[in-house]
């Protein structure tokens, strides 16, 4: 059985509620990307937790696409931070990290304006980046 997101008032409500979230959820991507190069670390853990959170809700709302963004990123970075990488990895990583992040970004602010998920985000460049390294 499918939901109606569409024509079911209440459920409708409730997507918009988290499409509205998708605008707060790429700010705080945009601020992590901005934090990268003072602290490396914290800003790569701010970034994994825009992903795991919208790898664990977005598919609950109608967007299985960006959950599958945010697992593909969330788990690139556990996978970094699981190896205790020093820190000239993590600023490495750190410039890896924002093609993905920023495409990450892209795909809230699209589906922020459409209120609908969008497979094509998975053929990004910074997805496809992801999917190649093994996500």
């Amino acid at each position: 059985m499918s939901l109606d997101w569409d024509n079911d008032p209440e459920l409708k409500a409730i997507r918009d509620e988290f499409v509205r979230s998708l605008a707060d959820r790429e700010k705080a991507l945009i601020e992590a990307l901005s934090s990268l190069s003072e602290d490396p670390a914290g800003g790569l853990r701010d970034i994994q937790h825009v992903a795991h959170k919208l790898a664990g809700t977005a598919s609950s709302y109608g967007f299985p696409s960006l959950t599958r963004f945010g697992e593909l990123v969330d788990d690139r970075l556990d996978a970094l931070f699981s190896t205790s990488a020093g820190g000239t990895e993590l600023a490495k990583e750190g410039e890896v990290a924002k093609k993905y992040a920023r495409a990450l970004a892209d795909a809230l602010k699209k589906a922020h304006a459409s209120g609908k998920d969008d497979p094509a985000i998975l053929a990004t460049d910074g997805a496809k980046s992801l999917i190649s390294a093994g996500g």
